[in-house]
């Protein structure tokens, strides 16, 4: 569980909760973090671990059509035995057919607590699923174009999304953006762009450390944002559709060159 989280989560300990990657559909389906004991290693040398991810769970939401059918799903633990922080990545939310699983055991809960409302969830599921695979093919079409383009991004969370949609990362920065990335790292880095020819690299709304600027001057190499969690997204009904066409605009701007 994000560290961030614990008291949030303390104050609503009766509240409903659900355990997302507790479910067989989200913890069969979940991928290690790229290099996860290489880069624990690497970043010791010049930093000290830290537990806490400055994340926000506002993208861990959905909204099901209604005040009464909203299920606030901060609870995307992943403190169920045999998967633990920082080995697993736990960006469930960039993956649509994770988001979908979460969509269905939202709907599972509501029903539990208001049967009574049964054709409005109903109908709010298949609303949300018809969107989202919707909203899927324009994703599609909107990253074919730069599918073999080489990029890096600022932190080790994209991969979900990349997976589905095709798309071809070379690298991240640092697995935590809490912890900066050391000098090798960061000559480590720099030795790859200019090798592996990379067109982008993707820093964040949350994070924007100057060592990306370092890191591309004096190449051709461009900087965009990716915004991995939605911060300037209200909730509503489309609010997932809109993230993901969100984020891969972020995408394709840079890859693409697009102003």
């Amino acid at each position: 569980m994000e560290a961030f989280l614990t008291k949030p989560l303390a104050s609503h300990s009766a509240a409903p909760q659900i355990s997302l990657a507790g479910l067989p559909a989200i913890q069969n389906a979940l991928i290690k973090e790229s290099g996860h004991h290489d880069d624990e290693h690497a970043e010791a040398e010049d930093h000290e671990h830290h537990d806490a991810e400055d994340h926000d769970d506002a993208d861990h939401q959905h909204e099901h059509g209604s005040a009464d059918a909203h299920h606030d799903h901060g609870a995307d633990e992943d403190a169920h035995e045999g998967h633990h922080h920082g080995e697993y990545n736990m960006h469930i939310w960039l993956s649509p057919e994770m988001a979908k699983q979460t969509a269905i055991a939202i709907h599972a809960k509501l029903l539990e607590l208001m049967p009574q409302k049964k054709d409005k969830l109903d109908a709010n599921l298949l609303n949300f699923t018809d969107q989202l695979a919707q909203t899927e093919e324009k994703v599609v079409n909107m990253l074919a174009p730069v599918k073999g383009k080489g990029y890096l991004v600022f932190h080790d969370a994209y991969g979900y999304f990349e997976k589905r949609f095709g798309l071809s990362p070379l690298g991240y920065f640092t697995i935590n953006p809490a912890i900066q990335p050391g000098a090798q790292r960061l000559h480590q880095i720099r030795t790859q762009l200019v090798e592996q020819k990379a067109v982008c690299v993707f820093a964040e709304p949350q994070f924007r450390p100057a060592v990306i600027n370092a890191v591309v001057k004096g190449t051709d190499v461009r900087i965009g944002v990716l915004d991995p969690l939605g911060s300037n997204i209200a909730l509503s009904k489309g609010s997932y559709a809109e993230f993901l066409l969100q984020l891969s605009d972020q995408y394709s701007r840079c890859l693409e060159k697009r102003s």
